[in-house]
């Protein structure tokens, strides 16, 4: 027969969860008030008749056996000398629970030890408190109802101040186990509700907040509705040209020569007066031809070739000057005193390559190294002159390496 499901085995120190568990199965199978009556009645077993009988030894022997089959097998040998449930209730009884001083003492230091735990049900700790006087009555200790009072509000958080306050001043006729939990049960039900009820203003009235919060925050950033024959978002054109600092006499007097508009400066043309300080040139105004042939206008570019001479004219002066820009004069690689040095590694598995500037802490350990450090330093780079090569075991100047002429 296997353990029953649910039940824990007995150990050491579980004996009081066990206890409680192993009667509920018991009462479960119709066993238990074998472990209850202490002796059988011979004469009342005798007018059964054989099937009550095999019922009744049957219901013995369960007993007896949901006992054994629930505890470990440390505590096994206790009960292996008989086959009576009652009788082996009783050793493991007097086994965990000994009616000693030590056992009295301990109980009462475990009653003492009872505090309440922040977050706990208060009906749970009551409970635990009841139930260690209850450990101590079955070993013939009785605790006074006002050491079972006193434990039951000595460590209550203060939320019960004003309550423990106005137990304390109860007569001693009032002053009892079971009103005090009453009072204490009812003071937990009015704080639960005065909590639940604060967590509802709260988030109405943070919900109120955000919905003014968004309302304000709509109302903020709104556009202002614009009247159209108002002239204060318009700005006048002097402020336009003020604050851009342009000229606009000069913008209107400025004539681009374009494929209809072609300048002869050998004839006199159009005197613009106080805006032109230079020579009178001559502006051929070409319109495009009805027949909206305008190629043909291109054409006519023959006919004053003195514009093209002064177009090419102007076009080599702006190139000459945007030449005049000097390109940094790269040192030729070969003249640079580097130097190739190998140097083994801890393991001696390879030789690893370093090149370096004669008087420079620069060292330069791959072509990519080489090619940044020369283009930082307006060297030409020249990749032939470096060898990383580990199988090359030479060291010294590259130009003497390479017998490279100064």
């Amino acid at each position: 027969m296997d353990a029953i499901q649910g039940v824990t085995l007995l150990t050491a120190s579980n004996w009081e969860v066990w206890k409680v568990e192993i009667k509920v199965s018991l009462m479960h199978y119709g066993a238990w008030e074998f472990i209850e009556k202490e002796e059988s009645n011979p004469e009342v077993e005798a007018k059964l008749s054989w099937r009550d009988r095999c019922d009744l030894k049957l219901r013995k022997d369960r007993a007896f056996t949901l006992i054994y089959q629930n505890i470990s097998n440390e505590f096994k040998p206790l009960i292996s000398g008989t086959t009576d449930g009652a009788e082996a209730w009783k050793i493991l009884q007097e086994h965990f629970e000994p009616n000693t001083r030590a056992r009295k003492i301990q109980l009462l230091d475990e009653f003492f030890g009872t505090r309440y735990v922040p977050g706990e049900n208060l009906g749970l700790f009551i409970c635990r408190v009841k139930r260690s006087a209850e450990r101590l009555r079955e070993v013939g200790h009785d605790l006074p109802p006002l050491y079972q009072g006193y434990q039951m509000i000595r460590s209550l958080p203060d939320d019960f101040r004003t309550t423990v306050q106005a137990i304390y001043r109860w007569s001693d006729k009032d002053f009892v186990p079971d009103k005090i939990e009453a009072e204490l049960l009812l003071e937990e039900n009015r704080l639960g509700v005065v909590k639940k009820d604060l967590e509802d203003v709260s988030t109405f009235a943070f919900s109120d907040e955000v919905k003014h919060k968004i309302k304000k925050q709509k109302s903020k950033f709104q556009p202002k509705s614009l009247d159209v024959n108002s002239n204060s978002y318009v700005k006048s054109s002097k402020q336009v040209v003020k604050s851009s600092n342009v000229n606009l006499a000069d913008e209107e007097n400025k004539v681009v020569e374009t494929i209809n508009v072609r300048f002869d400066e050998g004839k006199k043309g159009v005197d613009s007066g106080k805006t032109f300080t230079g020579p009178v040139r001559n502006y051929l105004l070409k319109d495009f031809p009805e027949d909206g042939d305008i190629f043909s206008a291109v054409g006519d570019r023959a006919d004053h070739p003195e514009a093209d001479s002064e177009r090419d004219t102007r076009t080599d002066g702006a190139g000459s000057e945007s030449q005049t820009v000097e390109t940094p004069t790269l040192r030729p690689c070969v003249s640079i005193p580097w130097i190739r040095k190998p140097v083994e590694r801890k393991d001696r598995s390879r030789k690893d390559i370093y090149y370096f500037v004669e008087g420079s802490n620069a060292r330069l350990r791959s072509f990519n190294e080489i090619q940044k450090y020369c283009k930082d330093n307006n060297i030409e780079y020249d990749q032939n002159l470096f060898n990383f090569s580990g199988k090359n075991s030479s060291s010294g100047k590259v130009a003497d390496l390479l017998n490279l002429p100064l």
